[in-house]
């Protein structure tokens, strides 16, 4: 890690001026493409990557003059489309090409992400109108020995519903597709029609 340190007397309390960050040894950062930090407000800060092919190094560093020491929490880095981008995480959000019909008393909505890290998933709605419940579950579309099997409560601590569906989905759910960014909503009505809960940008 290389670091440029000020000569002005207040520099113990502005923190050091890292110039740039170097990681040695780092054939497998050599598809890096995207950079940041998040500073010490939560505000995220584009820095730039470069991959050294003859030394074997992947250096970042703030073209607009260093990283303060004392005002960043952390710094990620990925390549763009691979990896889950914390730089831009809406970024990984999943969309869908349609969203279902909730006239009947069940549903499914398959919801993809540009980000291959994150794999495709199915969403499934269920209302049971005499019970005042819906249920939304959700599991991976295409499941490989890779890829762990989502938690879910067992039914021996919420219990078993045993009754069939009943009542229309569209009086307790909501699904929305934003037409610029694709990001989906899903907001649970209570049974005044107010919004109870939102799912919004998964």
């Amino acid at each position: 890690m290389k670091q440029i340190i000020s000569e002005k007397s207040d520099d113990y309390y502005n923190g050091f001026n890292i110039d740039k960050l170097i990681i040695a040894d780092a054939e497998d950062l050599s598809s890096i493409d995207t950079a940041c930090y998040i500073d010490n407000t939560g505000a995220t800060q584009a820095l730039t990557s470069a991959y050294d092919e003859k030394a074997k190094t992947l250096t970042i560093s703030n073209a607009n003059g260093g990283i303060v020491f004392n005002q960043f929490e952390r710094i990620h880095y990925l390549q763009k489309g691979v990896d889950h981008n914390l730089c831009d995480a809406s970024s990984d959000f999943y969309t869908t090409d349609k969203i279902p019909d909730l006239s009947g008393s069940t549903a499914s909505m398959d919801l993809t992400s540009a980000t291959k890290a994150a794999v495709p998933i199915t969403m499934k709605f269920t209302a049971h109108q005499d019970l005042g419940i819906v249920r939304i579950k959700w599991s991976y579309t295409t499941q490989d020995k890779d890829v762990k099997t989502p938690f879910e409560v067992p039914t021996e601590i919420i219990g078993e519903i045993s009754k069939d569906p009943s009542g229309k989905l569209s009086d307790w759910v909501q699904i929305n597709k934003d037409q610029t960014s694709g990001v989906v909503t899903v907001t649970v009505l209570d049974s005044n029609e107010m919004p109870s809960y939102t799912l919004n940008g998964f």
